[in-house]
């Protein structure tokens, strides 16, 4: 148990990574003879349309966010369209090292695992639906929001740091598909101010900071998020 306590990140991190290479052997892009599920297929098809010099919105449409697409597209642009495979085993990492640190907030180390686990399996089955879906490539922004807002909650302290983190993470889960930033929109009776103004940009993502404390910290929030967004525009524009 002291060895343990002492590696336990690394513990952590190899739970996820393994729990990760499972759940991507059963994506599309995972297998040399698959082809894209329908949704896939769309982003995929945006992500060529970018990779030729057009727009999306413009030149094609689909209802999703850009960034979805810049994946995809930088994903042809490494290879072909399995090279896909390499965001979604970082994404689902990620997501599961940072689910690992959320149960571990409340639970032991065993305990945690055995959720953490769960959640694998259930998505796996039930949510990732043969791989390249926006719902992956936000689940570790929407996991690592969460965790911050829990360590506020117990703890009543919140840096700089956390407040851009914050901000970023919301823009980033924003420019895949706005109706998954439920975790920035709850209320809790510590967080005392109404949400801050939102700001659109011309790509129509929303930038905001949820319930903030006091207006530097709704800045430090908003710098993040704009700073993600700007990334984005300027990718599109470059490939």
């Amino acid at each position: 148990m002291e060895w343990l306590q002492k590696n336990e990140t690394k513990c952590q991190l190899f739970v996820a990574v393994l729990l990760a290479a499972v759940s991507v052997m059963y994506t599309d892009a995972a297998n040399p003879h698959g082809v894209p599920n329908i949704d896939s297929g769309t982003f995929l098809y945006l992500g060529m349309v970018i990779q030729h010099g057009g727009m999306p919105y413009v030149d094609a449409f689909d209802h999703k966010g850009p960034l979805i697409y810049i994946m995809n597209a930088l994903a042809m642009e490494m290879g072909n369209w399995h090279m896909i495979v390499v965001f979604e085993t970082v994404a689902l990492v990620a997501a599961f090292f940072l689910m690992f640190r959320i149960a571990r907030l409340r639970a032991g180390f065993f305990s945690s695992l055995l959720i953490t686990a769960l959640c694998a399996w259930l998505m796996t089955r039930d949510m990732l639906d043969l791989g390249n879906l926006t719902e992956e490539y936000a689940l570790p922004w929407i996991a690592l929001a969460a965790l911050l807002f829990l360590r506020f909650f117990q703890t009543g302290k919140i840096c700089r740091c956390t407040l851009f983190l914050i901000g970023f993470s919301l823009s980033l889960v924003i420019a895949l598909r706005p109706n998954m930033i439920a975790v920035w929109g709850g209320r809790h009776p510590r967080i005392h101010l109404a949400a801050r103004t939102a700001t659109a940009l011309a790509s129509g993502i929303l930038l905001g900071a949820g319930r903030l404390y006091r207006w530097h910290c709704t800045i430090l929030a908003l710098a993040g998020s704009s700073g993600s967004t700007c990334s984005l525009l300027g990718s599109v524009h470059r490939l």
